[in-house]
């Protein structure tokens, strides 16, 4: 399925580098109602590198990434992202 294909593009460009083994088996869609699921996500250490913070990430994970896509109304009404059971330990970086 084509739109399928774009979905997986889109997710891939956008959360590759903050996700770690995007697992695509796991992909729900309901592009109907425009659903798109992903659970049981791992962060990668280095997601908040572009932050220039002084820490890293020990252990991340999201348990159920929603992206929600108006198709009927898709430039009108916005495209909403819905995370829930966010966890993330930070630690300091190993300063030298």
């Amino acid at each position: 399925m084509v739109l399928k294909k774009l979905v997986r593009y889109i997710i891939n460009k956008y959360l590759k580098d903050y996700i770690e083994q995007l697992d695509y088996e796991k992909l729900k869609l309901d592009l109907k109602n425009g659903h798109v699921c992903l659970e049981n996500l791992h962060l990668k250490p280095e997601a908040l590198t572009d932050l220039s913070l002084p820490v890293t990430v020990a252990t991340g994970c999201l348990e159920k990434f929603t992206l929600i896509i108006p198709w009927k109304n898709l430039y009108s009404m916005p495209t909403k992202v819905q995370i829930d059971g966010f966890y993330m330990l930070i630690v300091p970086k190993n300063g030298k």
